[in-house]
């Protein structure tokens, strides 16, 4: 980490913003998730983040951003995703915490909760799981997955000077699946 944030302010002198954007899956129930698994996905989804958030905020002026990409699941949970949803909601407390430490010093830290977004990665489960599709798909009130635009735009609004006074907040971009009844 103390790398990337050298090589980062070598080439820019600067770091105004962080988007903290990595994540994995391969989440199970809980009665069948071994120490690996579960290792595996807070490391990659919860530490990694914190830790680049860390040294980030050792050089970051006042008006620098932080924005995590957390999940819909923080605030509705799925079938069988146990350490994922663990993950992200640890994610989305993280970025609590940071804005009030941090905010006093200028540096504001927001979160997006995308809901299912059409990727490379989705597309095969939602062309082979019905009932996968029934849940993501059929229970959207709009019936159709987020776009990686989606996801980008809402990002883009929370690092400008139009979201200035927003911190703190996890922002939901999922077309109102979390709000809407379950599929059957």
């Amino acid at each position: 980490m103390k790398n990337v944030v050298a090589q980062t302010l070598e080439r820019f002198d600067r770091i105004d913003l962080l988007v903290n954007n990595a994540g994995i899956s391969g989440a199970k129930p809980v009665h069948e998730t071994d120490d690996e698994n579960l290792a595996r996905i807070m490391e990659v989804n919860f530490a990694v983040p914190f830790r680049l958030s860390r040294e980030v905020l050792q050089v970051m002026q006042p008006g620098s951003s932080i924005i995590n990409v957390a999940s819909v699941v923080n605030f509705r949970a799925t079938p069988s995703t146990s350490t994922y949803t663990a993950s992200k909601a640890a994610l989305a407390g993280l970025t609590r915490q940071m804005a009030s430490e941090y905010g006093p010093r200028g540096i504001r830290c927001n979160a997006v909760a995308p809901g299912l977004v059409e990727t490379n990665l989705t597309s095969d489960k939602l062309r082979n799981d019905p009932k996968f599709r029934r849940i993501w798909v059929d229970g959207t009130p709009w019936h159709r997955l987020g776009r990686p635009e989606d996801i980008a735009a809402a990002i883009a609004f929370l690092a400008s000077p139009d979201a200035e006074f927003i911190n703190g907040h996890t922002l939901v971009i999922d077309g109102g699946w979390s709000v809407a009844a379950p599929a059957v």
